[in-house]
């Protein structure tokens, strides 16, 4: 499993190694007010892909973060839940116990006085 992972990045690795070996002239770089000159197209690539791997950590670490809270909001609904089945259970058993029975008392009867 680790090789299915591990294989395409090898790859990707590869073929910026590659691509930058290829690329050596120079490139002036600008972003908003930030400006390199003379940098090795090479590296402008490697920083690229640097970049990109980081921003893909994030956002999979934003959705690790995001299972994980609906994960403990799922087990405390999935708790209440059952303490509520819980309830009902008890209430649905107290209502079909028959009544308990009254004690009989023995009524002394006429014959029985006379003896």
């Amino acid at each position: 499993m680790r090789w299915l992972i591990l294989l395409p990045i090898l790859v990707v690795a590869l073929l910026l190694v590659t691509f930058g070996v290829q690329n050596t002239q120079l490139v002036n770089v600008r972003f908003l007010t930030f400006e390199a000159r003379d940098l090795s197209t090479s590296i402008v690539i490697v920083l690229s892909a640097i970049g990109g791997a980081l921003l893909a950590g994030m956002l999979g670490v934003w959705n690790s973060i995001q299972h994980g809270l609906r994960g403990r909001r799922e087990s405390k609904q999935r708790a209440q839940l059952e303490q509520r089945i819980a309830e009902l259970e008890r209430q649905l058993a107290a209502t079909k116990a028959p009544p308990p029975k009254e004690p009989v008392v023995a009524v002394p009867t006429a014959s029985a006085e006379k003896k």
